[in-house]
C-alpha cells in the first residue's frame, strides 16, 4: 500500500473534526464551508499543523422522529496535490434539544484512493467509517460543543477513539467560524515509519482546526 496513503489516513481521521453537527440543519437550509488544519507533527525540534484543507456541504432534510436530520459531503483539498482523492458522504440526526442543550449522533464514511496517480504501480483505497456522539451548550447562536468519535480502518477492523471539545460562533446570519482540538487515537500509542505525530504521553496525535461556513436557505442566505 502506498505509504502516502497512510499518512492521508490519519489526516482524514484527524481532520474529521469538519463542520461540527451538535445542530443538524432543517429543511431547506443548506451550508458550505472549509475546514483547515490537522495533526500535530515534529519536524526536528519544531512541532508544526499538517496542512490540510477539507471542503464541506451540508443539507437539512425532513426530520425524522420529529428530529432535525441532514446529509453531508466533503472533499479533501491537500491531497489531491499528491493524485490521492479523499472524499467523504454522511448524515446527522437530533436526538434531543431544548433551549440550551443539545445532543446528536451522526457517521461518515471516509474514502482514499491513489488511483488518480498515474506515478504509482502500486494503486490503492482506504476507507474509514466514523461514529460520532456530540453534547452542545447552546447560548443565543453560538455553540460550546464536546463529544467522542469512534473510527473503522475497514481494512484493519481497529477501534480509534477520539475526544474533541469545540466552539462555533455566529458572526453575522450567513456566516460562522469554528474551533476545535481532537484527540485521535488516545487510547492507543501511534507510530508511524514516515511521520512523528505529536500526542499526549506519545499517545495519539492532537489535530486543531479552523472552520468558516456560509448558511443559506432556499430562497437565498439566511
Amino acid at each position: 500500500m502506498n505509504y502516502l496513503l497512510s499518512i492521508f489516513l490519519t489526516v482524514t481521521l484527524a481532520a474529521c473534526g469538519t463542520l461540527n453537527t451538535a445542530q443538524p440543519l432543517k429543511p431547506g437550509e443548506k451550508s458550505v464551508g472549509a475546514t483547515l488544519g490537522g495533526p500535530l507533527f515534529k519536524l526536528g525540534s519544531a512541532t508544526l499543523p499538517m496542512p490540510n484543507m477539507l471542503m464541506e456541504y451540508r443539507q437539512g432534510i425532513q426530520p425524522i422522529t420529529g428530529r432535525a436530520t441532514e446529509w453531508n459531503v466533503g472533499l479533501q483539498g491537500t491531497p489531491l496535490a499528491f493524485g490521492i482523492v479523499g472524499i467523504h458522504a454522511g448524515a446527522a440526526h437530533q436526538l434531543y434539544a431544548n433551549n440550551k442543550n443539545l445532543v446528536s449522533v451522526a457517521m461518515k464514511v471516509f474514502f482514499l484512493s491513489n488511483h488518480l496517480d498515474s506515478r504509482k504501480d502500486d494503486p490503492g483505497a482506504m476507507a474509514v467509517i466514523q461514529n460520532e456522539f456530540t453534547y452542545a451548550r447552546q447560548w443565543k447562536s453560538h455553540l460550546l460543543y464536546t463529544g467522542l468519535s469512534q473510527y473503522t480502518d475497514v481494512a484493519q477492523a481497529s477501534l480509534i477513539l477520539a475526544p474533541f471539545i469545540g466552539a462555533s460562533w455566529r458572526i453575522s446570519n450567513c456566516w460562522a467560524i469554528q474551533s476545535e482540538v481532537r484527540w485521535l487515537g488516545f487510547n492507543r500509542p501511534y507510530t508511524s515509519e514516515v511521520i512523528k505525530w505529536k500526542g499526549i504521553d506519545e499517545r495519539g496525535s492532537i489535530s486543531p482546526t479552523l472552520s468558516f461556513e456560509y448558511s443559506f436557505s432556499n430562497g437565498g442566505s439566511k
